[in-house]
């Protein structure tokens, strides 16, 4: 591989194997407001997916559907996953919380927000 491939960093916009498996599938994406589940979003939309994002918080005009839900909540993950359309064809769970937020919190949103 020659140096200039190496340095390209506009890969999503090339027309990769990737970016056509994307075109048409419908990804949710958790934790969608911010850091990586932003980027990922983002990086859904440039690949030709549906992103139907997931958050407590509301999001920019980068998702095409948005659900706001507390995911430490077990009640509202379940009215979540029904509410959610028939056809999903990934999930980016990427919703979380740091160490440094309440102990209970982490582990109902990064332990327990996984099971369910």
């Amino acid at each position: 591989m020659q140096d200039t491939e190496m340095q390209d960093t506009d890969w999503a916009s090339r027309d990769w194997t990737y970016g056509k498996i994307l075109r048409d599938k419908t990804i949710v994406v958790t934790g969608c407001s911010s850091g990586i589940g932003r980027d990922t979003a983002k990086l859904i939309k440039q690949l030709g997916g549906d992103v139907i994002g997931v958050d407590r918080n509301k999001t920019e005009d980068y998702v095409d559907e948005l659900y706001l839900a507390d995911l430490s909540d077990r009640r509202t993950i379940k009215a979540l996953v029904h509410a959610l359309p028939g056809r999903i064809d990934g999930i980016a769970n990427i919703a979380g919380l740091p160490p440094t937020a309440p102990a209970d919190l982490v582990v109902k949103v990064n332990l327990v927000g996984l099971k369910y």
